[in-house]
């Protein structure tokens, strides 16, 4: 079952903009020469934390790679660690608790594009 967005659901124009200019970079990403060496998973998971406005929670991405590639929570934390030490994510703290994101230089790419196009 699909599920889709209720008609009288409603998204802020900052979360509009931010998802957009992630998916731009993911589009950019994997497509380049880079990528060409991600697995599968590893596009699955830069995917996962790209269309999230600000990231994921690391408990609900070892989750998800648990229900979806039946890793356990070891393996899931060895594979997003290498994917941080690769450059393509970084981990953060926040309120709750560690966050897996895009890249830093990636972040102030992003953050540069939606500069340009709120600035007058």
């Amino acid at each position: 079952m699909v599920t889709r967005l209720a008609s009288t659901q409603t998204l802020e124009r900052t979360t509009i903009q931010a998802l957009g200019l992630r998916a731009l970079w993911l589009h950019l990403q994997l497509t380049g020469v880079e990528a060409l060496a991600l697995a599968p998973r590893d596009r699955e998971l830069i995917t996962l934390v790209a269309t999230r406005p600000r990231g994921v929670p690391l408990t609900d991405l070892l989750t998800r790679m648990r229900t979806t590639s039946a890793l356990n929570a070891e393996a899931g934390r060895h594979w997003i660690q290498r994917l941080v030490d690769q450059g393509w994510l970084s981990v953060r703290e926040d309120d709750q608790g560690l966050s897996i994101d895009l890249a830093e230089e990636d972040l102030a790419w992003i953050t540069a594009q939606d500069s340009r196009l709120t600035t007058p």
